[in-house]
């Protein structure tokens, strides 16, 4: 697995929140990362929207996870993978509070979940897979 916690600051020092204004650009070496691990964890701004840094990632998200404390979002935590997901695994943190999800399930699917739970699931179906 690689791990990426990207640089959010520009050459000014201000802040950025898109992803390809990060160091390093995360979107451009999605492929060759994925190449060389078959997973990648990346930590990103809490600000960013993740529906959008999901599309952004043309299915490669397998995991989003929103780790939040006190009700405040702290990180957003993408897991990439190979293969095209379809529906990647949204966990909820908050405090002793995890919910998670499928994206696109328009469902009331939302499941409390244990950690121990959390390990065992199967966390994305890409269009290689049954659904």
């Amino acid at each position: 697995m690689i791990f990426l916690d990207p640089a959010r600051r520009d050459d000014h020092g201000s802040r950025t929140y898109a992803i390809a204004d990060c160091t390093p650009d995360v979107l451009t070496l999605k492929d060759m990362l994925l190449a060389k691990a078959p997973t990648v964890m990346v930590k990103l701004s809490p600000m960013l929207d993740w529906h959008k840094t999901v599309a952004d990632f043309a299915g490669a998200v397998h995991e989003v996870h929103i780790v939040s404390t006190g009700n405040e979002c702290k990180e957003l935590l993408l897991v990439l993978g190979r293969g095209r997901c379809v529906s990647p695994l949204v966990v909820c943190a908050n405090d002793e509070q995890v919910l998670s999800y499928k994206a696109g399930d328009n469902s009331d699917n939302h499941t409390t979940i244990s950690d121990s739970a959390l390990a065992a699931r199967n966390t994305c179906n890409t269009e290689d897979s049954p659904v």
